[in-house]
């Protein structure tokens, strides 16, 4: 099989009727040229333009370390494809005297094809060509990813996995672990934050600021509380923290951070598991903010999105357009939103969270491990108490985010798009294509911050000793509001280095030669989403594995469409492979997403369990057992009928049947799983499942929730139960007989 990998020539030979030059007058041009990289036994195609009288005759060959194939002269033009077959120099310049020509086992070693083109007349001499590139193993593509895959469980940190794994790429592209380290760091790094990524920093930095402005104010917690106050039990505990993941549905990080630490006193309250707390949160994250057309992860995705259209000349829609059009295909998302749902509903659980959900109702103790507690909100974004707390203070920064962005985004595209508008007298899908989805995030932060320095300025108290927030407190909390994505920045700059390094690496060309003859366009969305999967789970890193796999995975999809069979069908531009593009575009997150959700050197995982107080290693074992089915009820409900050619509509429909049917029978399994009990303060413990949940709404009503959570039930340390050294959290108000 062949790759493609855009390696045309450009060969000049003057060639006369009566004469011919003895030598090419001229040189040719290719992709990294002499020292440049192949994969031994990977084909690669080059083109090789004549500028000849004639060409009748003419011959071509291969000698050398290569195997020519497919060689062919058709009028000026000379096509072909090398298949190096060994690496038998240890660099380019071996021939020269006194150089050993043997290749040793070490890296770089380097092969030497030469390219003849003969005329059998004898009346042209022959012109030749030699190209000499560094030669790797075939599977060398692999070696980084799984060293990457190998170093995140060990190390449980993605920061050193991605540095390691880069500087290892970078290693066997230039074949000196000295110069490697160099070049990772003035070249490699430094790229990251100059190129297209400094756009996706900027919005992040921009969009935690408005959080920032919001915590502040105390708008965000006047939001918790607010819905604290309809919060009368565990069932209803459960649907709060399930709601709030869409109110703060711009950013994952944002969203773990406040709808943890900001509800976790009612839910302690109403017995709550900290595991299930952790889980709600982390649910409520990244597969909230990824199926939405507003969020951190729009200027991310499309941008991949349009590099990579543009890579594979493919011009039919528009980057956001393709984006908009993936997120109903974005299986996993949808699938584990739904599967959150059925088991708050339903009452049921199965597997370690049921036994956490069954310890905390009924006797009181919230968490078993060592549970870290600490208040994840910076001191300099904790609101004054001496200040009201109003809703509307978070409320109008996040409603604002909607209202502007859409009419901004059409008229970036017909007037002020930086390459120019298209005007108002075209279509709005027209229009909505040729904006600038980056520069109508910043226009959309920029207005946002303004309105919550003036809003939160003029809010002016006496009693209060001023305005809620001076507008220099306002930028010190929009400030302080960027320092939530510190870390988060950190990896992400490691994680484009290593995507970037690894695609020199020809992973692209690697993936497509090893599967495109053995994948389908009906699978190819499934078989997308279970590498993107297993990657993600390894390094815990969602946006480093698209940015890894994007460019891969539509060279798949661009080879099976278009390259493969008899009988290829040329053109991009067509609704076949535009819905072939959204369905893989929609694999990749939703892989990169699942694997995210499951790692345990995840940040998010990380930030869901420390924000609610869970240990870590409590959190990933109850949570694995829910996402990996999830994971494969999307694979076979989802992205295997999606790619048949199903509608999407229909394959989520089928989800919301399955999945809750799925739950009872799995809590169904003695020992394994049941019905969890449902507390409130006013009434204790009763029956659960899904009538009792309901019922349990009118017994509760009485009770009056705000002086319940007033008088919360405390969490506190106290002294091991066992023999293992384990800190139990325990409600110290838990009813006698009820406790450990």
């Amino acid at each position: 099989m062949v790759v493609r990998t855009a390696w045309l020539a450009s060969l000049v030979v003057a060639a006369a009727a009566q004469s011919c030059p003895s030598a090419i007058d001229g040189s040719i041009t290719t992709l990294g040229g002499d020292g440049s990289l192949v994969l031994k036994d990977l084909g690669v195609e080059f083109a090789v333009t004549l500028d000849a009288n004639k060409t009748e005759g003419f011959t071509v060959s291969v000698t050398g370390d290569a195997i020519g194939n497919k060689l062919a002269i058709e009028g000026t033009e000379v096509s072909g494809i090398l298949k190096f077959k060994e690496a038998t120099r240890r660099s380019p310049e071996a021939d020269a005297p006194g150089r050993s020509k043997k290749c040793e086992p070490e890296f770089p070693c380097y092969g030497r094809a030469t390219i003849v083109v003969s005329d059998p007349t004898g009346m042209c001499e022959d012109a030749t060509w030699d190209f000499t590139p560094m030669v790797h193993m075939r599977h060398a593509p692999l070696v980084p990813l799984v060293v990457s895959a190998t170093l995140g469980p060990i190390t449980r940190d993605p920061i050193i996995t991605l540095v390691v794994s880069g500087w290892l790429t970078r290693c066997m592209l230039v074949g000196d672990g000295w110069l490697a380290s160099l070049r990772y760091l003035d070249t490699d790094l430094l790229e990251t934050l100059r190129g297209s990524y400094s756009s996706i920093f900027l919005f992040a930095i921009m969009i935690s600021g408005v959080t920032g402005g919001a915590i502040k104010s105390g708008g965000a917690k006047a939001i918790g509380q607010a819905i604290g106050r309809l919060v009368r039990n565990s069932f209803l505990a459960q649907v709060a923290v399930y709601a709030a993941g869409f109110v703060f549905f711009i950013d994952d990080y944002s969203n773990t951070v406040i709808v943890g630490s900001t509800l976790r006193v009612i839910t302690d309250t109403m017995r709550l598991s900290r595991e299930k707390l952790s889980f709600l949160v982390d649910c409520t994250a990244s597969p909230i903010a990824s199926v939405m057309p507003l969020s951190t992860w729009i200027g991310y995705e499309v941008s991949l999105i349009k590099d990579e259209i543009e890579r594979i000349g493919y011009d039919r829609e528009a980057a956001y357009t393709l984006f908009i059009m993936s997120i109903v295909y974005r299986f996993y998302s949808w699938f584990m939103l739904i599967f959150v749902a059925g088991i708050i509903v339903l009452g049921r659980d199965f597997g370690p969270m049921y036994f956490a959900e069954k310890r905390a109702r009924e006797t009181g103790v919230l968490a078993v491990g060592d549970a870290d507690k600490a208040d994840l909100v910076p001191e300099d974004l904790k609101p004054d108490p001496k200040k009201p707390m109003r809703v509307f203070n978070a409320a109008v920064p996040f409603s604002l985010f909607i209202l502007l962005f859409f009419p901004l985004l059409f008229y970036s595209g017909a007037k002020q798009a930086s390459w120019g508008g298209v005007g108002w007298n075209v279509g709005s899908r027209t229009i909505i294509g040729n904006a600038d989805s980056w520069q109508t995030l910043y226009w959309t932060c920029g207005m946002i911050l303004v309105t919550q320095i003036v809003m939160y300025a003029v809010q002016y108290s006496k009693k209060w000793g001023g305005c809620l927030l001076e507008p220099g407190q306002s930028i010190t909390a929009f400030i302080a509001g960027t320092g939530t994505m510190y870390s988060g920045m950190v990896a992400l700059i490691v994680a484009f280095a290593f995507a970037e390094n690894i695609k020199e690496l020809l992973i692209a060309d690697y993936l497509v030669d090893a599967l495109g003859d053995s994948i389908e366009v009906q699978t190819l969305p499934a078989i997308t989403f279970c590498l993107c999967a297993v990657y993600a789970f390894a390094t815990g890193t969602s946006w480093g594995t698209m940015a890894v796999f994007f460019q891969p995975a539509l060279a798949l999809a661009v080879y099976i469409y278009r390259d493969k069979g008899d009988k290829p069908d040329k053109d991009l531009d067509t609704q076949r492979f535009t819905d072939i593009i959204v369905r893989t575009i929609a694999a990749i997150l939703g892989g990169a997403t699942w694997g995210d959700h499951c790692s345990f050197v995840s940040d998010t995982t990380i930030l869901s369990a420390t924000s609610s107080g869970c240990p870590l290693w409590s959190h990933y074992l109850t949570q694995m057992p829910y996402a990996l089915i999830s994971g494969a009820m999307s694979i076979l409900f989802g992205f295997l009928p999606g790619g048949a050619g199903a509608p999407p509509v229909l394959c989520i429909f089928i989800g919301v049947i399955v999945q809750p049917l799925l739950i009872l029978c799995m809590s169904s399994i003695p020992g394994v799983g049941g019905t969890v009990p449902v507390y409130g303060p006013g009434v204790g413990l009763v029956d659960g499942g899904v009538t009792a949940n309901f019922l349990t709404l009118s017994k509760a009503s009485d009770v009056d929730t705000e002086d319940a959570v007033a008088v919360k039930l405390e969490v506190v340390e106290k002294q091991p139960v066992d023999d293992d050294d384990e800190v139990a959290f325990v409600d110290d108000n838990a009813k006698e007989g009820e406790g450990p």
